[in-house]
Parts: structure tokens; C-alpha cells; sequence
């Protein structure tokens, strides 16, 4: 896939594409930036056009004024409008999924069919609590709390094979560490309104592994969205498609066809 940028109400978006055949979105997660995600499973482009943008704030896309998952999910939507793409496929891993569950929610046209890996799972924050994170009083805190998470200790528990936490691996997430910890803070205080129940066909997909966000939460999830399909990945963590990316990309397929 080539890097690509596109400029969007003034602000500039990063993104990666390549590849024939229908549109598939790939929506990262917290840790790292598109490339990081999504690097191990380049063989999708073999089946489909693969969109996969760097998310406000991380991999030279400019951040948002407003980013709770609501804004961002529209931001997909102008991202496609601006890429000429209908509707697509869409696949959210983490924090990506909370942005794709929303995204299909609020556009369901747009979606045809759903996968959340690792993710979906909105929070419930009370408004002034959202309020009170975006204070600067907090800096420190989160700076802290940015620092122990992206470590090799902070990130472990998020594998089933810790090999893969290579020091290049912690590097290039530390360094968009910044950009989740600022869409984190942004997205506890908006709301996301209503509509959060997407109506398309849906698999959670889970890494059995990830101690970060237990199997329980995706079943739960899977609980929530009306015929959503739930599938536990066996061997892997919370991302299963930098662990397993053979195997991840065949349930890939095995959905969207």
C-alpha cells in the first residue's frame, strides 16, 4: 500500500491505500498509528481497496478542534466523500472500534458489513467528568499514566507472544502516545448521542489473550448489537492481526467475502 494525504475542512489526513476490488476501511486503535496496525496484513489488499487513515492527531493527520468517537466517525464519513467511496467495509481494532461501531451507527448506509477487533465498547463518562479531563490541572497525571502504559511493561499484557513488543514496536507507539492520550482526554467529553447500535451485519472479533479488555467485554458487546456474531481468537491478544495476521485475515475475508 503507498501513503497518501488529502486535505479535508483545511486540516491535513494521512492515510494508506491500495489494492482492487471493494473498499475495505481499517480503523486503528490507540497504539501506534495506521502503519503499526496494519502493516502485518497487507495481503488484504490482494481482495479488496484498502483505505486506512492515520485517526486525528496521529501519523501527520491534523487534529480535530472536537474528536469524542461521534466527530471522528464523521470524519470517516468526509474522508470517503472525499476519496469518492459510497459505502464500504469497515474494521476497527481498540479504540478503532468504538469509531467503526459508531460510524455504522450514524452512516449506516455507508457500512455494509462490520468487524470490531478488540474493541466497541463506548464509556459512559458523566459530562462534568469529561469536563474535568480536559482541565490542565491533569497534565501531569495523564503523562504519567501515557508513560506507564507505553512501556514494555504497560504493553505486555496486550500479548499472548510478548517477541512482538520489539523495541521498534514500543518506539513508534510511545510516539503517537501523545495523539491517544489527546483523543482519549477529547472523546470523554463529548457525548455520542443516540444513535450507537449499528444495524449492519457484525462479527466481534476477540483475542482470547488480551488482559487489557477481557473476553467478557466483547461478549458483552456481541450481546448489545442485534445478530452480531461473536468469535474468539484463539493465540492472540489485542491485536490479533499483528500476532496472526494469516489467520486474521482469513476471518477477514470469511466475513466481508
Amino acid at each position: 500500500m503507498q501513503q497518501a494525504e488529502i486535505i479535508i475542512n483545511e486540516k491535513k489526513v494521512s492515510y494508506w491505500q491500495g489494492g482492487v476490488g471493494a473498499p475495505l476501511l481499517l480503523i486503528h486503535g490507540g497504539i501506534g498509528n495506521a502503519e503499526l496496525h496494519w502493516k502485518h496484513v497487507n495481503q488484504l489488499a490482494d481482495r479488496y481497496t484498502v483505505i486506512a487513515p492515520n485517526l486525528p492527531s496521529f501519523g501527520g493527520t491534523s487534529p480535530l478542534e472536537r474528536a469524542g468517537f461521534a466527530q471522528i466517525a464523521d470524519w470517516v464519513a468526509q474522508l470517503m466523500d472525499a476519496l469518492s467511496i459510497e459505502s464500504a467495509n469497515v474494521l476497527g481494532n481498540s479504540f478503532g472500534g468504538g469509531v467503526s461501531r459508531l460510524m455504522a451507527s450514524r452512516h449506516e448506509r455507508r457500512v455494509k458489513r462490520l468487524i470490531l477487533v478488540n474493541g466497541g465498547a463506548i464509556p459512559n463518562i458523566p459530562p462534568f467528568v469529561g469536563r474535568m479531563m480536559q482541565s490542565s490541572i491533569f497534565n501531569g497525571m495523564f503523562n504519567m499514566i501515557r508513560k506507564q502504559t507505553f512501556s514494555f511493561k504497560g504493553l505486555a499484557p496486550m500479548f499472548a507472544d510478548r517477541s512482538f513488543l520489539t523495541n521498534e514496536f514500543i518506539t513508534q507507539a510511545e510516539a503517537d502516545s501523545l495523539g491517544f492520550v489527546t483523543l482519549m482526554r477529547q472523546s470523554a467529553s463529548e457525548g455520542v448521542g443516540t444513535e450507537v447500535v449499528p444495524q449492519v451485519p457484525t462479527l466481534v472479533l476477540w483475542g482470547e489473550d488480551d488482559k487489557f479488555t477481557k473476553v467478557s467485554m466483547g461478549k458483552n458487546l456481541a450481546k448489545m448489537i442485534p445478530n452480531a456474531e461473536f468469535k474468539l481468537f484463539m493465540g492472540a491478544g489485542h491485536m490479533p492481526q499483528i500476532e496472526k495476521p494469516d489467520e486474521f485475515v482469513k476471518k477477514v475475508v470469511e466475513f466481508f467475502g
